[in-house]
């Protein structure tokens, strides 16, 4: 009986230290992923007049109505084990334009899957970010954008939740308008001044500072105009032509084809520094049209191209840019940012590279990611799995906004 009193006592023993040292893992377990959280993107709150405070349960800064689209940048659990996020919050108020930055408890904002899921591809510029999901339906987030009509403020989320049967949703006017193209060649725009507006089937649209469009009866529209102008490569296209494009790039200086053989067409719309060897440009599987800052002395923003060609090989446009991408091979695609350059690989992991002096976010934990996109200040992954990724920090953007 002694024997077996100390085995029990002897096993005891053993039991509560390893219960303690359960514990002790499970509490630094807690406060790491606390500390190390990764940024969950933009969400809104669910609630009415909910409160965001300077700290973990410190004083009120603001009461958020509710819909209030904010930027969650980290999150912590306080002593209650209640879960908190920090939060950017962009508020329009009378047109005045206030950045707030404090905490807010997680149950009152929806996030994550609760609101990203089901995603096919994105949009993203420095307004926000448009999410087109697989099943025809929007999900959008980010800032209101003033009307055409000076008649107001247009929270695009509310306007995108209303369509259904898309195919194709983006940005034009550099994030300032914004549209979506339903299964019928429906042109549905925001309140754009200019534009299609319904009018004509499409049967695809693109473009960043324009909305161009491509009717079903062969011709190249933008807004209720159909594009002439100087085609330098290598002719101006016929109906014929824009029967086979696949894709429409633009940044204000050129309007660029991608056709379904790999190469591409060319519209000068003003004359700038930068030019690429279009003949060069061949075997392209996907392109990218915009303008970036290279030198931060100057601030002076310039035309800038890629594609990636069939073989995953990066192609791009001035000289400064193919620097920095032009040795990137596996490539799915590469999209062009104010500040840094992204790229998605062929096996679902995703390149960045800062321009002007910036260090872009990490992104080297994305995984399994199928489309990806840029603001001035935040990056986007779509999963396969049709969730989202979000890295950087969301500053709103208003006019008359200063970026931080």
């Amino acid at each position: 009986m002694g024997e077996r009193a100390r085995y029990h006592r002897l096993t005891r023993g053993i039991m509560k230290k390893l219960t303690v040292l359960v514990c002790c893992f499970a509490i630094l377990f807690t406060a790491v992923s606390a500390a190390s959280a990764e940024t969950l993107g933009f969400g809104f709150v669910n609630n009415t007049d909910v409160a965001l405070r300077r700290g973990v349960g410190g004083k009120t800064i603001v009461r958020l109505p509710r819909d209030t689209c904010v930027w969650i940048r980290d999150s912590r659990t306080d002593s209650k084990g209640v879960l908190w996020y920090e939060i950017n919050a962009g508020l329009h108020v009378d047109y005045t334009n206030v950045d707030y930055t404090g905490w807010m408890k997680a149950e009152f904002i929806d996030a994550g899957e609760k609101i990203w899921y089901g995603a096919e591809s994105v949009s993203a510029s420095v307004t926000g970010m448009i999410v087109l999901r697989k099943d025809g339906t929007v999900a959008a987030a980010g800032t209101g954008i003033h009307t055409a009509d000076d008649g107001g403020w247009t929270e695009f989320r509310n306007w995108m939740n209303g369509l259904h049967d898309i195919r194709q949703a983006g940005f034009c006017t550099l994030g300032l308008e914004y549209y979506a193209l339903d299964k019928d060649g429906i042109y549905h725009a925001d309140s754009t001044p200019y534009g299609i507006l319904g009018k004509h089937r499409l049967r695809l649209v693109g473009g960043d500072e324009w909305i161009f469009g491509i009717s079903t009866d062969g011709r190249l529209l933008r807004g209720e105009e159909e594009v002439s102008g100087n085609w330098i490569y290598p002719r101006a296209p016929g109906p014929e032509d824009l029967a086979r494009v696949m894709d429409i790039q633009d940044n204000g200086c050129r309007c660029i084809l991608l056709m379904d053989d790999g190469t591409v067409f060319v519209q000068e719309d003003e004359s700038l520094d930068t030019e690429a060897d279009w003949a060069n440009w061949t075997d392209i599987a996907s392109l990218e049209a915009s303008s970036c800052m290279f030198t931060p002395a100057t601030r002076k923003y310039r035309a800038a191209y890629a594609a990636v060609r069939k073989d995953g090989t990066v192609l791009a446009a001035p000289e400064e840019l193919a620097r920095i991408i032009g040795n990137w091979t596996g490539m799915k695609k590469v999209v062009i940012g104010d500040r840094w350059v992204l790229g998605l690989k062929q096996d679902g992991t995703v390149l960045s590279a800062g321009m002007a002096g910036v260090t872009p976010p990490d992104l080297s934990g994305w995984t399994d990611i199928t489309d990806i996109g840029t603001g001035y200040d935040y990056c986007v992954g779509v999963r396969a799995d049709g969730t989202m990724a979000f890295a950087g920090e969301y500053i709103f953007m208003r006019e008359g906004h200063s970026r931080k």
